[in-house]
């Protein structure tokens, strides 16, 4: 925690102190506008402006950022620059990084969803009462909650979707191979997905309809030709 002496000269006045990407930084809210500043170079790093924001969650390595605001979870990176904004019905309530796969896990009153940077989105779970995310770990398909009554929940999560997603974008073959072998992908979603990032020759490992396998073969040729 970064406490402000009575010398320390703010460069405007703040509603609201949020965490900054690293020590001796803050991220000064006062209306609509945010600021990042560094405390000790008495510095600005970066501005934006977004209205509604009630919480800030950085990730562990500091590179992106979520806001949460009253219907919207608007995702930066380092530089407050915006990658990616949920629009919702309900207002988010709390929400956690993934380091593994750089996702941002958010609820709301009745989920628990997902986003990446890049602008895949999804819903995880339906909710039977408010919970609020205290820690993600995707490669055991669990998150721990705090229900308002401050009762842990472990619930568990098929993170698959989020990581085959994470780990195609950011082309780690050997991951995708070991995500499609255990068979737990799915869907016609998944299927639009490949061929929005480019890569329909992975669906390949779904399908084994053989008309349906001929189709995506010969798109996936057709792809790399003009590739």
């Amino acid at each position: 925690i970064y406490t402000l002496s009575l010398h320390d000269a703010l460069p405007i006045s703040a509603s609201r102190i949020f965490p900054g990407a690293r020590a001796g930084c803050l991220l000064l809210q006062e209306g609509a506008s945010l600021l990042h500043y560094d405390t000790e170079r008495k510095r600005r790093i970066a501005s934006v402006s977004y209205s509604g924001v009630k919480a800030a969650v950085w990730s562990a390595d500091s590179r992106h950022l979520a806001l949460l605001a009253k219907l919207a979870v608007h995702l930066l990176d380092s530089a407050l620059s915006a990658l990616h904004t949920v629009s919702l019905r309900t207002a988010p309530k709390s929400g956690a990084w993934c380091a593994l796969t750089g996702a941002f896990l958010f609820t709301t009153e009745l989920q628990l969803r997902y986003a990446l940077p890049c602008g895949e989105e999804g819903a995880l779970l339906s909710l039977t009462t408010p919970l609020y995310i205290c820690s993600v770990d995707t490669e055991a398909g669990r998150v721990v909650c705090m229900d308002r009554a401050r009762r842990p929940h472990s619930l568990e999560v098929n993170t698959h979707e989020y990581w085959f997603k994470a780990v195609v974008l950011g082309g780690r073959e050997e991951e995708v191979v070991g995500l499609v072998r255990r068979g737990r992908l799915v869907g016609q979603g998944l299927l639009r997905f490949l061929g929005r990032a480019g890569r329909p020759e992975l669906a390949l490992g779904f399908i084994q309809d053989p008309l349906s396998r001929f189709c995506l073969a010969v798109e996936s040729c057709t792809m790399r030709w003009h590739m």
